[in-house]
């Protein structure tokens, strides 16, 4: 008689990376007729969120071992892991998954790296000089950003009480957002008289309008439960997405031309890619004149997981420029690349 070596239709599947603050899904199949008991060791600091295929408080537990021998139709087990922010940017896991069947113990060991943004301010100038020339602003010394992680960071940039600047938004893009959503709320009721099922859901999407986008917790909860019903609905009905987003469109072409021409912004974005770092409100401006006026600025900043961060310290700086002119956030800022000394552990996967 042969022994058999292996467990028939064996599969595993464990991640190699995720966010910090995302669940991380891993899976187990085999061929239905092997009879098999599943260990999977969690280590400290990720959590069992989700079982499929399996009820969790079935599972008998030892430490930081669970082990799983019933399933509601044998051949499949789905987990989804719950991770948290770390002390670390990069921060590594070990997951075991061991699977027995008689006699025939496989183990199936995977490091997961897990990741998220750490933005420094690498250079923070106490003046900085601005020139316009031409109907073109540059700005001669610029507040440097590193992200040292390898998550993507959404920055807010804000301006303190005691500064002699405020924040707005420029001229052209005002009218822009102006016409675009009133042309779009009145585009809205027609959508929602032929779609009055989701009504809700769109008025909930106009909503948004109607409030400036923040970092805090309770802003990023509010903005995804509306976009996340928003999404079900598009989902739902096929019909109801093509004249949803045909409006979005229409509304958007039809005012485009209001916008001041922004070759610097998109040269801007290229250059921000590769680095991880996106601007919560880069269009917005500060009103500088020829004389010099003061700027406490705060910088917020948070992630694709939602994960919330100390503000970054941004010393005073004092402004001006060699002519009046409205000067846009992304131009008050450069990233500066990362160099790690060694090589990194893990990198965010790119698109």
């Amino acid at each position: 008689m042969i022994q058999e070596t292996a467990i028939r239709g064996l599969r595993v599947f464990v991640p190699t990376q995720g966010m910090q603050g995302d669940d991380v899904p891993i899976y187990v199949l085999w061929n239905p007729i092997s009879i098999v008991r599943i260990d999977v060791l969690i280590p400290d600091g990720i959590s069992i969120k989700e079982t499929y295929n399996a009820t969790l408080s079935k599972a008998s537990k030892a430490g930081s071992l669970l082990s799983f021998d019933k399933f509601e139709s044998n051949g499949y087990l789905g987990l989804v892991l719950g991770t948290t922010r770390y002390e670390l940017a990069r921060e590594m896991k070990e997951i075991s998954v061991i699977v027995k069947s008689g006699t025939i113990t496989k183990v199936h060991a995977q490091t997961l790296c897990l990741f998220r943004p750490e933005i420094e301010v690498a250079k923070n100038p106490s003046n900085i000089r601005v020139e316009m020339k031409d109907g073109r602003i540059r700005v001669l010394d610029k507040i440097g950003l590193t992200n040292t992680g390898s998550g993507t960071a959404i920055i807010g940039f804000g301006v303190q009480k005691g500064s002699r600047l405020t924040l707005s938004d420029s001229s052209g893009l005002e009218a822009f957002i102006s016409s675009f959503w009133s042309d779009i709320e009145t585009r809205m009721i027609q959508v929602k008289k032929k779609y009055n099922a989701y009504e809700e859901a769109i008025d909930g999407f106009l909503s948004l309008a109607k409030g400036i986008f923040k970092v805090s917790k309770k802003d990023r909860n509010r903005t995804k439960a509306i976009l996340d019903e928003l999404d079900n609905a598009l989902d739902e009905d096929e019909k109801f997405r093509e004249v949803f987003v045909s409006s979005i469109l229409s509304a958007f072409f039809k005012y485009l031309s209001i916008i001041t021409p922004m070759e610097a912004f998109v040269a801007f974005l290229s250059s921000i890619a590769s680095s991880r770092i996106l601007f919560l409100n880069p269009l917005q401006v500060l009103h500088v004149t020829n004389e010099e006026r003061k700027v406490r600025a705060v910088l917020e900043y948070t992630d694709l997981a939602g994960n919330e961060y100390d503000k970054l310290k941004v010393e005073p700086f004092v402004i001006c420029a060699n002519t009046e002119c409205e000067v846009p956030v992304y131009q008050l800022f450069e990233v500066i690349p990362h160099k790690p000394i060694i090589q990194e552990a893990c990198l965010e996967p790119r698109p």
